[in-house]
């Protein structure tokens, strides 16, 4: 479980790191919103996973 959590966490940080990338270059201002919002998931899935994480280990 701990393995597959810690895969979700590497893939959203590759998606968030994706994004970050797309934030920097010129675009409509709808777009930068819908990026905005979707790095702001990405962040609280992220911390939700890493709390899993961590419960996992506190129950070893």
């Amino acid at each position: 479980m701990k393995q597959h959590t810690q895969s979700l966490i590497d893939t959203l940080q590759k998606r968030r790191v994706w994004l970050d990338e797309i934030a920097q270059r010129p675009q409509p201002s709808e777009h930068r919103e819908l990026v905005s919002q979707e790095r702001n998931v990405i962040a609280h899935y992220m911390a939700i996973l890493t709390r899993e994480i961590e419960t996992l280990e506190g129950k070893k």
